[in-house]
């Protein structure tokens, strides 16, 4: 599989897409869409073809697709807007917009994330959507975003193991 540019550096379980110019034929206004092996899920996507100028439903639609998820609204595409020369914000792709008038400029960095929680996840129809909620906790937890006390950690941490 040939791959131009860089590679992407990946966290421990969220999903990073990149997208990068298609070379061979800029009139066409491409992107190639590449994302790599999420380590502790099993997941390989494989190269998408996207246009740049279509609306963010369309690769959200097929992230949703390729992980097989039913209960689409908690989870979305999260990526760095850039304000100013050193200035960033997380932004939520919006599924309305072109992929093109959110992402100005690079790095065109994509995160699959958890957009909404639940209050008690045993509500989630889908075992498949627990399973990509707790990654998203496991995740916040160990990058420090959500604080925890200790004794809630190792307990945390036993049902992990289970």
């Amino acid at each position: 599989m040939h791959r131009s540019h860089s590679a992407v550096a990946m966290l421990d379980t969220a999903l990073v897409v990149t997208f990068q110019k298609q070379l061979a034929n800029p009139t066409l206004a491409k992107f190639t869409i590449q994302e790599h092996s999420i380590p502790k899920t099993e997941t390989a996507l494989k190269n998408w073809l996207s246009m740049r100028h279509a609306p963010g439903c369309i690769l959200l639609d097929k992230v949703f697709s390729h992980l097989e998820l039913v209960e689409r609204d908690f989870f979305g595409l999260q990526f760095l807007y850039v304000l100013g020369t050193k200035e960033t914000q997380k932004r939520w792709l919006d599924p309305c917009k072109s992929i093109r008038k959110q992402m100005l400029c690079p790095p065109f960095h994509l995160s699959f994330r958890v957009k909404f929680y639940v209050s008690d996840p045993s509500k989630l129809a889908e075992e498949y959507t627990r399973y990509h909620f707790f990654l998203q906790l496991r995740l916040d937890i160990l990058e420090g975003r959500l604080p925890s006390a200790e004794g809630s950690l190792a307990l945390l941490a036993s049902y992990a193991v289970q």
